[in-house]
């Protein structure tokens, strides 16, 4: 079987295309956990929030998009509300406020993670 140049190199750019574009996955993959996530404390079911606001972070630790400054932010209140539930859990606490701490060291004066999560 021969290929045409031309076929090889719409492969070739597919492929580039589908690699380079991975960042634009996460920060949908990131979104979409993020909407689950804020169901799920909606419906009180923390654990099953805190793992998917662990995800959403996951795809951004460094909190370089909206997504994952809003991960960050939802965790250390889902985080927070799991710690009101059982004062004992001084563990919880301490972890919220690292969380806390590393959402409010991206940029406090930023307002886009205040606006995504009036959207969400």
């Amino acid at each position: 079987m021969r290929f045409s140049r031309l076929g090889v190199i719409v492969l070739l750019a597919a492929t580039v295309l589908v690699g380079a574009n991975c960042t634009y996955y996460n920060r949908v993959m990131a979104r979409k956990d993020l909407v689950d996530g804020s169901k799920a404390y909606k419906d009180r079911k923390f654990p099953d929030a805190e793992e998917l606001f662990r995800k959403a972070v996951s795809r951004d630790p460094s909190g370089q998009t909206t997504e994952g400054k809003t991960a960050q932010l939802f965790l250390a209140r889902t985080l927070h509300s799991e710690f009101i539930g059982n004062r004992q859990n001084i563990k919880m606490a301490e972890d919220a406020i690292a969380e806390y701490k590393k959402s409010l060291a991206l940029d406090p004066n930023d307002q886009s993670s205040y606006k995504a999560i009036a959207s969400l």
